[in-house]
Order: C-alpha cells, then structure tokens, then sequence
C-alpha cells in the first residue's frame, strides 16, 4: 500500500545515509521512499538524491535518468538549474571502462546452441548420479564454465527495495518504482511492463515455494499466451530430453523461451518433503481459477510437475558468501540441476547480480564429473557425522564422495605443508586488488595441488570464494 508517511521516513533516512557518505545505504532508503511515495514533491526529491549519488559515484548515466525524472515531474522549480549544471558535467564526462567488465565471462569457447555454458560440457547419465555435467578437457582453478541466469526466479520480500522483481538485477541500484503496489521494482521499463507483474501487483507473497510455484505458472502464460497453448506445448515435453538436445541461441526469442521451457520440464522430479508443500500448491491452483474440468486437471497436473521439480531441483541467490546468509532469491536452472553433490566440490557457485556463476574450484580432469556442494555443507566446516545426518535428512541421500569415503578433517585439523604460508589479507574496497589476489590464489592451488587436501590450499579455496562473490557484488553496483 502506497503512503506518504512511510515514503518520508524512509527518506529521511536516506538523507541520514547521504551525509554519512554511505551512498548504498542511502540510495536502498531512497528506493523503498519511491516504493511508497504518492506526494509528487517527495518523489522529485528522492530522484534528485539518487541523481546526486550517481553523480558522486561516476554513475552518469543513472544520473541523467533521474534528472530527467526530476525534470518530468516539474515540482523542484529550485533544484532545476543545479541539476542542469550535473547533467551537463555527466554528458562531457567519459563512464569508466575497464578490465572488470571482462572479468565474469566464460574461460573457454561458448556452446553453439547453448551460449552460457563451455563447449568442453556434456550431460552423461549413470545409475549412481542420473544425470550430471562433465568435462571433456582438463579444467583449471578458476576456469568460468557456466555462466547461468536461471529460467525461473522470484525475490524475497527483503529485497524488493534492492533488485527488479522480475528479472532479479539490480541495476546499481538505480530501480523504477510499480505505480500502483509498494511491493516491487524493476530495472527497466520493459520489466516494469512485463505481464508478470501485472498478475502478482500488490501481492505480499512471504513463503518462497509458493511465491515461485505461481511465478512458474504465470511466466508460463506470459510465454504461451494462454492456457490452452500452454497445454499444446507440455505436449511435445520429452523427459528423455536434456537441455543439450535444446537449441538456445535462435534468433527468435520466443523459441528460445519454449525451448527453455521444455528444457527445464525434463528436471528430475521428487515428492515433496510434506504435505504442507501440496496444500500451498492447492492454495495456487485455487488461486488461478481455470474455467473447465479439463483445464483444471491440467492445471492440477501441471502445477503438481512443478512443484516435484522445485523439490529437489531449486537454487538460493545469497549474494554473499558467509556459511550462514539467508537466501535472498529462489530460483530453477535448465543445466546447473545437473550438478551433483560433493562434501569435496571442484566447483564454486557465484550469484553474480541475476546470474549463477560456476568457476573450476580446483583442476578438473577431462571426463571428470563437475560437482558443487549442495547448502554450503562441506567436509571444511561440517563433520562427516554431521553431513551424513543432514543429508539423509533433507536430501535422502548418503554422500559417497572422497571426503566421506575417507572422512576427511575439518579445516582447522587439516595438515599444513607450507611453513612460510601465511593467508592473504585483500582490500575488498578494491577490485584490482580482489583480481589479483585471485588470480595467485589460482596458482598456489594448481601448482601445490598434489598435495590436496590441506590447510593452504582449502584455506586458499575459501578465500577464493569470498573474492568471487566480492567482486560479483561490486560489478553489480559498478
């Protein structure tokens, strides 16, 4: 619900933030004010402070934007030469460009049909795993392999003032306000235009299955344009199919979309861990109201398909790297499903603004299984005895990876082979020296790796991690 007084807390807040320099803090204030604003006066200003920032922090072109915003709105007769002037000094300055623009791309050759992931990649099948991502070449420690923005995707409430509701960027923060609901902003015109929204407008949605069951469905319809045609194309769904029989990279983005689509159908599926999880999906297919029985039993059907692939399919965006962080985003992916679990992974998963991010942990053989560890849980922070328990129980497997078949020990009891090593201290604030650092990080892990498992090289890993979600934040707000 829209309201004047929550708009000027919050801005008042942001003007706090300002002075204080916090320019992210002040402008994630000024965002929720826009959320809420009717008064037009208040919402010139909260563009006008935005502007501001983006004019201190080297953003012009977010600058111009929310100039123009001030301009259409006419109600800061005062600000409008000061303004002007900023504007004037965005068109004559040069927007920075740099190595870090190249820095989250694909370490090899892209797929032809399927352009974010390496060519080096298949999909293979066996008893043990299903189906699961090897390597047809060696890999080496941060080689990027996959570089996925998952098919399906919906934002916690906790963000709503912080990324687009729809496509999940964040756009440097520089977010479009619904003109009718408090509860979403987009990253551009298009996403705030999108049908999607238009279904979930006003919605207060807290549970993230449920929120992302119905976004399933109405991402569905936006595609097929009706249910009608959405049941034709469910026809043509092949469950032997991977999304490696799929063509992506057609110049029609629609085909593209079905194609996903269809992809993304032929996930595994499991039952759900309860039957609260069946009466949330009950509580969608009421919601949606189809008008025949026939509709309504496929609608059941479908809705059913999604919920079982959710299960055991879906992904977090943390946009952090501490063992602990809540997830912020909830999310299904066509190709990064088939990663299998290791207590010992050789890869990093990155949520790098919308995007999943796989990077080469550790070398990687040619025919190797690529394999990620599943809710952080691994042998450097959790016991065997503790990762068996968890394991079994939300994921009603016994782990059989070279960690647990020789129970290897936490971090802090690992053996160290280097007496000089000492763990790197990085400046955060600074990507060049992030960049760096990772890149020696790579070396001593490739160049000592035969001597796996120890306190260097897993220690160097972790790092590793961090640095890659720090340099992905800082890309998304450059």
């Amino acid at each position: 619900m829209k309201s004047d007084k929550v708009a000027k807390n919050f801005f008042e807040k942001g003007n706090e933030q300002l002075a204080l320099g916090k320019y992210s803090e002040a402008l994630a204030n000024y965002n929720n004010c826009l959320r809420f604003v009717v008064n037009k006066t208040i919402e010139s200003a909260a563009f006008a402070a935005r502007a501001e920032i983006f004019f201190k922090t080297g953003h012009y072109k977010q600058c111009i934007e929310n100039n123009q915003s001030v301009e259409d709105l006419n109600n800061l007769i005062d600000k409008i030469e000061y303004l002007k002037n900023i504007e004037e000094k965005c068109k004559n300055a040069n927007e920075s460009v740099d190595e870090r623009d190249e820095f989250f791309k694909l370490s090899l050759p892209k797929n032809e049909k399927i352009p974010f992931i390496a060519n080096c990649l298949e999909v293979r099948e066996n008893e043990m795993y299903g189906r699961f991502i090897a390597t047809t070449q060696d890999l080496t420690p941060g080689s990027i392999v996959i570089i996925e923005e998952p098919f399906y995707k919906i934002l916690s409430s906790t963000e709503r003032n912080l990324r687009c509701a729809v496509c999940l960027k964040q756009n440097a923060l520089n977010l479009i306000s619904c003109t009718k609901c408090s509860t979403a902003m987009f990253c551009s015109k298009k996403c705030a235009d999108s049908t999607i929204h238009k279904y979930e407008c006003g919605t207060m949605e807290e549970n993230f299955e449920k929120a992302l069951l119905r976004r399933m469905f109405y991402q569905a319809i936006d595609i097929c344009g009706s249910l009608q045609e959405l049941e034709k194309l469910m026809n043509h769904h092949d469950p032997k199919k991977t999304i490696m029989n799929f063509d992506l990279n057609d110049a029609d983005e629609l085909k593209n979309f079905k194609n996903r689509m269809l992809a993304t159908m032929t996930l595994a599926e499991r039952e759900p861990w309860s039957s609260e999880a069946y009466a949330k999906y009950e509580t969608v297919t009421r919601e949606l109201k189809a008008e025949t029985e026939h509709e309504k039993d496929f609608l059941r059907n479908y809705l059913v398909h999604c919920l079982k692939s959710m299960t055991v399919n879906f992904f977090h965006f943390f946009w952090s790297s501490e063992e602990k962080a809540p997830g912020k985003g909830f999310a299904i992916c066509s190709l990064a499903a088939y990663f299998a679990h290791s207590c010992d992974p050789n890869c990093d998963k990155v949520d790098f603004d919308n995007k999943f991010v796989f990077v080469a942990r550790k070398p990687i053989k040619k025919g190797e299984q690529l394999t990620i560890c599943y809710d952080r849980y691994n042998f450097l922070t959790h016991t065997l005895a503790e990762r068996k328990e968890y394991f079994n129980r939300v994921y009603t497997f016994d782990c059989g990876c070279v960690a647990c078949t020789h129970n290897y020990q936490k971090l802090c009891n690992l053996p160290k082979i280097d007496k000089e090593f000492v763990e790197p201290k990085v400046n955060h604030e600074s990507f060049s020296a992030m960049k760096t650092q990772y890149t020696n990080n790579c070396e001593y892990i490739r160049d000592h790796i035969e001597q796996y498992p120890c306190y260097e090289i897993c220690t160097l890993m972790n790092q590793n991690n961090h640095l890659l979600h720090s340099m992905g934040n800082f890309l998304a707000l450059a």
